[in-house]
């Protein structure tokens, strides 16, 4: 598990929020909540596996969510943030996207730099008959910069073509805008090394 950061379509304030109250709210025993002061972040903590998992809450326009969680530990604090939104009466759809969020997380780390680099060279594999064929280096230098921009990404597609996206994400999150996170969170400055080598060997 890695700590990851999504913004959130939507804007959230928390009304003054005490100790107390949080005290006398019932959650999970293996969940409890922290307040950053600084930031008014709520922290909801799950300590129930043997590595603590998380899900931050931080206000503001835009506002983000901070996930460090696995499968077992979601329930719980989905559980507890539900408990939060009608407490504090936020908008309800709050919570489903979240789950949504989380959702994403989970495939992120599913997903290794090793099914990067497979799609990576499947897409190369198709491509190298051309790239031999290109006798002229300008040509080359000015194909192989465009690929290791391109291959990242249609190696993202593809890889979102191939897995089953959950609806409730689908609800939240475009194809484009998965692309785009899974960009963001893959490897890609490494995938693009493993492109220059692999047409490198192909051209020497």
């Amino acid at each position: 598990m890695i700590k990851r950061a999504f913004k959130l379509k939507r804007a959230i304030t928390f009304p003054p929020i005490s100790i107390n109250i949080l005290e006398n709210m019932k959650l999970n025993d293996d969940v409890y909540i922290v307040i950053d002061e600084e930031t008014e972040a709520l922290q909801i903590l799950y300590h129930g596996g043997g590595e603590k998992e998380y899900i931050i809450l931080v206000p503001g326009d835009p506002a983000f969510v901070v996930l460090k969680l696995s499968k077992n530990g979601k329930k719980n604090l989905l559980d507890a943030i539900s408990k939060l939104v009608q407490y504090f009466k936020l908008d309800k759809t709050l919570i489903e996207e979240i789950e949504a969020i989380s959702e994403i997380y989970l495939l992120l780390d599913e997903l290794t730099k090793k099914s990067m680099k497979n799609k990576a060279k499947e897409i190369l594999d198709n491509i190298s008959p051309l790239i031999r064929e290109i006798k002229d280096r300008d040509v080359l230098e000015e194909i192989i910069s465009a690929l290791k921009i391109a291959i990242p990404r249609i190696a993202a597609r593809k890889i979102i073509n191939d897995i089953e996206i959950p609806e409730r994400v689908m609800m939240y999150f475009s194809r484009e805008e998965l692309i785009r996170i899974f960009m963001e969170e893959l490897p890609t400055k490494e995938i693009e090394s493993y492109i220059w080598r692999f047409i490198k060997k192909l051209i020497e």
